[in-house]
């Protein structure tokens, strides 16, 4: 896990990390989750965020989770 001030390994399941986080947060795939505030760019299989030192990361959405990711980009 990555915030703007660490990294960190918590010993628990991104669902459970999921339910902790407020609706900004998006599970993409089963080992990412992302703030849905720093998407630049939605593709047919991946997003494109930027993290806390502004560089571009590209990460792939999960077959399972494209069409939940896809429709809640869209709402914002």
């Amino acid at each position: 896990m990555t915030t703007f001030h660490e990294v960190f390994s918590p010993y628990l399941t991104t669902t459970e990390v999921l339910k902790q986080l407020d609706t900004s947060f998006i599970q993409i795939h089963r080992s990412y989750i992302i703030n849905s505030r720093y998407v630049i760019n939605l593709g047919n299989n991946n997003v494109t965020v930027t993290d806390s030192h502004e560089e571009i990361i590209n990460l792939p959405i999960g077959r399972t989770f494209q069409q939940s990711v896809k429709q809640k980009l869209r709402r914002l």
